[in-house]
């Protein structure tokens, strides 16, 4: 079996067309994950996520990444009003009983302060990352195929998450407005952030609204872009698992004996497995890349349920604010579930093609089908929360009975 570093080392560093190959070399990148990202990743720009120039170009070589730039600064001034506005939360929080109550804003504060920081890791790489995944996906489309319907998919699954995000968050603006009566939101900065309390006025106010909106929008950014990685991840392993099925299939159904044919079918095979292999360190190389994200979100979600848990055992006002709670409470619930989801139906698919391996004859069998088997039970495919766990479509029950206990 193949070192994935390995594959992942050596696939990384081959060489790119050069500027005198680039005459005829004229490759299509509209079904690519750097197209299907570009626009996704430009909208996280304006809410302080990956700092990066040249996102919307066609060329994926052409991205940049700069100290010396205003996205950065814009980046970093997102990040340290994360930090501040945490602390802040965390310091009412604690000089009020009980504690939990308290604790939603800080902790939303806090993944929009280490999101941020995170955010500029990635940027600094992605150049080289979706440079490799975009030539490699080149390959893919020529030898299977274009993925079909992901674009529509991708932007579907897109406008009702933030649809109901949106809802969930003019929920709360209402909510507020009726909470704190005329005063608005000078008391409910009060009540969230102390240090805010000597300096309350209409300007503040208004700054503090427009950035609460940044903050919620940055916490549902990183839990769409996780999914779009497992969306698209995953319909490559199945372009891969389509095509060799129905190669399986059109075998069975010829009559020509498979001697007059064994050299082109082993030689489909190794391609398989060379296909599949260059797949898995992708994910593994993007995996790399990401992996602090994805278990930045799981821990702020996880801990948001927790404190909404706790926060369900108190008295409501009125109607709209058990309305809106139930609603937020569900919509938190929505996104872990979403991302749990579609960030496994990427070890999903990449374990499928096992099945059709088994299928095929005994008088056709080869080496590199063996090696695919191997390669799936003693290093299955997935994106990993920083590895520490895999996400595998189990992890969703197993999250579900912590809530239990």
């Amino acid at each position: 079996m193949e070192n994935i570093k390995d594959v992942t080392k050596n696939w990384t560093k081959r060489k790119l067309p050069t500027k005198r190959n680039h005459l005829n070399f004229h490759p299509d990148f509209s079904q690519t994950s750097h197209d299907f990202l570009k626009y996704i990743l430009l909208t996280c720009q304006f809410i302080g996520l990956f700092p990066m120039h040249n996102i919307c170009g066609k060329d994926p070589a052409k991205i940049k990444f700069s100290w010396l730039s205003w996205k950065i600064v814009y980046t970093i001034i997102i990040s340290a009003s994360s930090i501040f506005c945490s602390y802040s939360g965390y310091y009412r929080a604690f000089t009020f009983h009980p504690v939990i109550t308290h604790l939603l804003f800080p902790v939303v504060f806090t993944q929009v302060a280490v999101a941020t920081l995170i955010s500029i890791n990635v940027s600094k790489n992605w150049q080289k990352c979706i440079t490799s995944i975009t030539y490699l996906e080149l390959e893919i489309n020529k030898k299977y195929g274009e993925p079909k319907n992901v674009r529509k998919y991708l932007m579907f699954l897109i406008f009702i998450i933030y649809a109901i995000g949106s809802i969930e968050h003019l929920f709360e603006l209402i909510s507020n407005a009726l909470q704190f009566g005329s005063s608005g939101f000078i008391n409910c900065i009060r009540e969230r952030c102390n240090y805010f309390y000597h300096e309350c006025n209409t300007c503040w106010s208004a700054v503090f609204l427009v950035f609460c909106t940044i903050s919620w929008a940055v916490c549902i950014a990183i839990d769409v872009f996780i999914i779009n990685l497992g969306v698209l991840f995953a319909s490559r392993f199945k372009q891969i698992a389509d095509s060799f099925e129905s190669y399986n299939d059109a075998l069975q159904i010829e009559e020509t004996s498979h001697i007059y044919r064994l050299d082109n079918i082993l030689k489909y095979y190794k391609q398989i497995r060379e296909d599949y292999i260059k797949l898995t360190s992708a994910v593994y190389q993007v995996d790399c890349l990401c992996g602090n994200l994805i278990i930045c979100s799981y821990i702020s979600n996880i801990t948001s349920i927790l404190i909404q848990l706790f926060n369900s055992l108190r008295h409501f006002n009125s109607l709209l604010h058990t309305i809106h709670f139930l609603y937020s409470f569900g919509f938190i619930i929505m996104r872990l579930v979403l991302v749990t989801i579609y960030a496994s139906s990427v070890n999903e698919e990449s374990k499928k093609i096992a099945s059709i391996v088994l299928k095929v004859p005994d008088d056709i069998w080869s080496q590199d089908l063996q090696r695919i088997i191997s390669h799936i039970y003693y290093d299955s495919t997935a994106l990993t929360g920083g590895q520490f766990f895999k996400i595998t479509r189990s992890l969703t029950l197993n999250v579900d009975s912590c809530f239990h206990y």
